[in-house]
């Protein structure tokens, strides 16, 4: 009789020890690496993206990598920056990107990228099990055989006015124009409706550059980042971006996800603006979904980023003012 105890005993501390191993499986999070493109020119560039998928609870962190490398050969030209986002549940799905480039033919393996894993003084560290192979191609011209010649300009070939009187009166053109009149109408009729319903009441009565600046001056001096609310302030921050780009370009933001807005602006800002709002989102992104902690410096420094993107994109309004040139009578 005592040996079935005992023996039942110990079944019973075996299964919850295994139980146990169980859950704290589940609760690890699944790595997984990709490439956009598994073969490119030497110097070309392409997206090594990190797919994550954890319980909301679980804590990670990404790994910071020396002189901006992956390896010796293949650099990091911009990123992390978070993609795409996805929850379910607990489930929470995250997509981090790096835009890289080689600039020495071969092939090249991508596997075992480093994720952070809790808090403390021992964090674990998990490795991707995923295994990518990059193909790195280069071309020789054989200028013994090969003439190089200079490029040729492209033709002046301008359209007549008979090409264009064609192409009205057939059915095509006349499909076209018409439906250039109905959008043409349609836009009309959404602002004369959006005017009539809101007024001018709604318009902000200062501009917008201004209204994001004392915004953001003010969360500078709140500090909010000091009693350990970093999430807040990031997301405050961006909101105060959001109502900005809303007021200067008329764009609703506040229900778009990073990569909608960033499309929505594209055309409307210069390169180097763009780049600078990317920074800004990319960053909060970070914080508010990877668990990103940020330095003292990096908290400080996102309050300027965000400044200078103001001052990039605000709307100058030079005032005309009628001058007697006394030179001319």
């Amino acid at each position: 009789m005592r040996k079935q105890l005992v023996v039942i005993s110990l079944l019973l501390v075996v299964s919850l020890l295994a139980k146990g191993i169980a859950a704290k499986a589940q609760e690890l999070p699944q790595i997984s690496s990709s490439v956009a493109a598994d073969t490119m020119w030497i110097g070309d560039q392409t997206i090594y993206s990190i797919e994550i998928k954890k319980d909301v609870s679980t804590e990670i962190g990404l790994p910071q990598f020396k002189d901006n490398k992956l390896t010796d050969k293949i650099e990091i030209v911009e990123g992390p920056w978070v993609d795409t986002i996805s929850r379910e549940d607990r489930n929470v799905t995250l997509n981090v990107n790096y835009k890289i480039t080689i600039f020495d033919a071969g092939e090249y393996v991508l596997q075992g990228f480093p994720i952070i894993v809790g808090e403390g003084e021992k964090p674990d560290t998990m490795f991707a099990r995923t295994v990518n192979h990059l193909f790195v191609k280069t071309f020789e011209i054989d200028t013994t055989k090969q003439e190089i010649f200079d490029i040729k300009a492209n033709l002046d070939t301008p359209i007549t006015w008979a090409e264009i009187k064609e192409f009205i009166l057939s059915w095509k053109g006349m499909v076209v124009l018409g439906l250039m009149i109905l959008v043409s109408i349609g836009i009309w009729f959404v602002i004369w409706m959006r005017k009539r319903r809101n007024g001018e009441s709604n318009k902000p009565k200062e501009p917008a550059h201004i209204i994001a600046l004392r915004a953001i001056s003010a969360l500078e001096r709140k500090k909010v980042w000091e009693s350990g609310k970093v999430k807040e302030y990031y997301s405050i921050l961006t909101d105060i971006i959001r109502v900005y780009i809303e007021n200067r370009y008329g764009v609703s933001t506040m229900e778009l996800t990073t990569p909608e807005i960033l499309n929505a602006v594209k055309e409307l800002n210069s390169e180097k603006q763009y780049r600078i709002l990317e920074e800004i989102l990319s960053d909060a992104d970070l914080v508010k979904f990877a668990k990103h902690i940020p330095s003292p410096e990096e908290n400080a420094e996102s309050v300027n980023i965000a400044k200078k993107y103001v001052e990039e994109t605000k709307l100058i309004i030079i005032e005309e003012t009628e001058q007697k040139d006394e030179s001319n009578k």
